[in-house]
């Protein structure tokens, strides 16, 4: 395969992926969480039915977006001579994929398993058939108020990755 079919079909996957990634986190900030936040039990227990298919496809969506995105930033260092990365648009790749990075690793570590927690706990709220008990509600509003701040954290992380990836060519 020749270099540039190469870097052709990074940029897909990295665009692409980075599309699905973006968007989906985006609207789960804006308008999923808010929700459930709103609807108590009954948006745990929505959440608890869409994590276990939205949570892989955006954990896949990141990693190929991750992974495509180191490439393509490797392969304009090595195509540089190794200057590359100090140059504008390196600088401010560079600043959008540590973004990205850390997004990735604000999900995995604290949005993963605060989401998990959350399915849980809906799920024996469900199983009980009645009203969450006093303390039930209160963790489910803590784990909420969590999801939420690193959620929009990793929105915030992401929408500056949008920016520099979009800008940096023109740096």
């Amino acid at each position: 395969m020749s270099g540039q079919l190469v870097t052709l079909v990074l940029r897909f996957f990295h665009v692409g992926a980075g599309i699905f990634w973006a968007g989906a986190m985006f609207v789960m900030v804006r308008f999923l969480l808010p929700a459930m936040r709103e609807s108590g039990p009954e948006g745990g227990r929505f959440m608890a039915r869409l994590a276990p298919k939205l949570t892989p496809a955006m954990l896949g969506a990141a990693v190929i977006t991750l992974l495509s995105g180191f490439a393509l930033y490797g392969r304009n260092q090595a195509g540089s001579g190794g200057v590359w990365s100090g140059t504008h648009p390196g600088i401010t790749y560079g600043i959008g994929g540590l973004c990205a990075l850390l997004a990735f690793i604000i999900g995995v570590s604290v949005n993963n398993p605060t989401g998990r927690k959350l399915a849980k706990l809906a799920q024996s709220i469900q199983a009980a058939a009645g009203p969450p008990s006093p303390e039930q509600a209160a963790e489910m509003k803590r784990l909420q108020g969590r999801l939420g701040t690193a959620g929009g954290a990793v929105a915030a992380l992401i929408g500056i990755t949008v920016i520099t990836m979009a800008l940096a060519r023109y740096m």
